[in-house]
């Protein structure tokens, strides 16, 4: 049997800091350098760690494995990292509008969401975006509804397997549907519907990245 290794806090997010470093150089080379890429490096560090913590139920002792190979460091990174898909995706839409590639997204009435047809877009908006204000409620249960009892339980735990649901059937939606398409006129509508249900996605996941205070990336 061999001990837990007792770590403090900075040894935890040095060890996170320099996986996460090894991680951006394989991906990026040599760029990664600088303050910039120090500041990103450290984000992603401590909000994988702020995941895997609250992931834990309240009635559970914590234990953080500090390998990059270990599960909850990895559901931690994919969380993250599809964050910053989407971000990526509306910064890619944002600049192709700006050459004129494609028009400005119209105003939500003008939208025609039944042109999302495929099963699941609406499973997305059904068990994500509809959800999420049940979700929250019963993940603070206790706060918004408080007893006499001096005990208060928050189940932000709930909210880690939300996520992480979440994470997994986008992530499925995204690898398999061409959000941004050939800009042919005919084709807008459809890429606005989509758009606009992406928009959502991104707001439940800023939602919940606030909640537990950590702030949504850009790019990883």
């Amino acid at each position: 049997y061999q001990q837990p290794q007792q770590l403090s806090v900075n040894d935890l997010i040095r060890i996170r800091e320099k996986q996460v470093r090894s991680a951006y150089l394989l991906k990026y080379g040599n760029i990664v350098d600088g303050a910039g890429w120090d500041d990103s490096i450290k984000s992603v560090a401590v909000s994988t760690l702020k995941l895997q913590i609250m992931a834990a139920s309240q009635n559970s002792q914590v234990k953080i494995d500090v390998s990059d190979k270990s599960q909850d460091f990895r559901q931690a990174t994919f969380i993250m990292y599809n964050c910053a898909r989407l971000a990526k995706l509306f910064h890619h839409y944002e600049e192709s509008v700006q050459q004129g590639h494609y028009p400005p997204l119209p105003q939500i009435d003008e939208v025609d969401f039944s042109l999302l047809r495929e099963k699941d877009e609406w499973k997305l908006l059904v068990c994500y975006v509809m959800q999420y204000p049940a979700v929250v409620r019963d993940a603070l249960n206790d706060l918004l509804s408080p007893t006499h009892d001096s005990i208060v339980t928050v189940n932000i735990n709930k909210m880690c397997c939300f996520l992480l649901d979440l994470c997994k059937d986008f992530s499925s939606y995204y690898g398999r549907t061409h959000v941004l398409g050939e800009p042919r006129p005919h084709l807008f509508p459809s890429m606005f519907a989509r758009l606009y249900l992406l928009k959502a996605i991104q707001q439940v996941f800023h939602n919940c990245l606030a909640l537990m205070d950590i702030q949504p990336l850009t790019q990883m």
